[in-house]
């Protein structure tokens, strides 16, 4: 996990100090059992979740080509559906012209 010089391990320990004082538990000189909690709730949840690790460039680079490759998908999703909303809208006056509409409408609001 990216814990620069235990920011995050700092920044649990303000927080969990908050929270004990806003229960009405006194905090005074109880900082390192404090400190000592948080260290081992880190420890099992990074221990419990590997994906929690630190992430390479390479696998980065990776999930940024995913991440643009999904919205290229959702750009040409849309793209088609606007097509097929010119083909619909150009039938005669129909249930099924009404259902179809109903239908690209809801894909719409999915893409968006």
């Amino acid at each position: 996990m990216n814990n620069r010089n235990g920011e995050l391990n700092k920044k649990a320990e303000l927080l969990e100090i908050k929270f004990l004082e806003e229960l009405g538990v006194d905090t005074l000189g109880r900082y390192t059992e404090v400190e000592n909690h948080i260290g081992e709730m880190i420890d099992v949840l990074v221990g419990e979740n590997d994906d929690l690790q630190d992430i390479s460039e390479c696998d980065m680079a990776g999930l940024k080509h995913d991440l643009e490759d999904k919205y290229n998908a959702i750009s040409s999703a849309g793209y088609n559906l606007r097509n097929m909303k010119k083909v619909v809208d150009k039938m005669r006056n129909s249930d099924l012209k009404t259902t179809l509409i109903s239908y690209i409408e809801d894909m719409k609001i999915d893409l968006s």
